[in-house]
């Protein structure tokens, strides 16, 4: 039987895609994904943290003497990198919990370990399935993110 991105009669599992550049939420049955609409859910990254600049991680004082500021960074790029991206599976993870709320079937992960693996420890809801579809899913179709998350359930 061939997966159709077709309504979802009864939902069996979820699976949350996950990566810097996609997040997207699909309700799944035996044969169906949809991909659901869902409030506040971020779309990327960016869409999270293009309102942080660089700015606001560095400090201003006045050199002596001279009526010019002097700038320097408190923070290293890997820190800022890894800010940004924990306030964005925190994002990420408020809007999913949100509208699983109440819910009971398993959720699957999917996307690169690194991206998972810190989502994991954010993550509230009770039902996350153990494993996760590890890949890139950015551009796959959504037959084939099903195939490989219902294996997991």
């Amino acid at each position: 039987m061939s997966t159709k991105n077709s309504l979802v009669t009864e939902v069996s599992f979820y699976v949350l895609t996950l990566s810097q550049n996609s997040v997207r939420l699909f309700a799944c049955d035996k044969s169906s994904i949809q991909e659901l609409q869902v409030e506040n859910l971020p779309a990327n990254m960016d869409e999270v943290v293009a309102g942080k600049s660089i700015d606001k991680q560095l400090q201003r004082h006045s050199g002596a003497g001279q009526s010019e500021s002097v700038f320097h960074g408190h923070q290293g790029d890997t820190d800022f990198e890894k800010n940004n991206q924990e306030h964005f599976l925190r994002a990420v993870e408020s809007a999913v919990s949100k509208y699983l709320q109440g819910k009971t079937e398993p959720l699957v992960l999917a996307g690169v370990e690194r991206i998972v693996s810190d989502y994991k420890h954010l993550n509230s809801y009770k039902q996350l399935a153990e494993g996760f579809v590890h890949g890139s899913f950015d551009r796959i179709p959504e037959s084939e993110i099903h195939s490989k998350a219902k294996q997991l359930v």
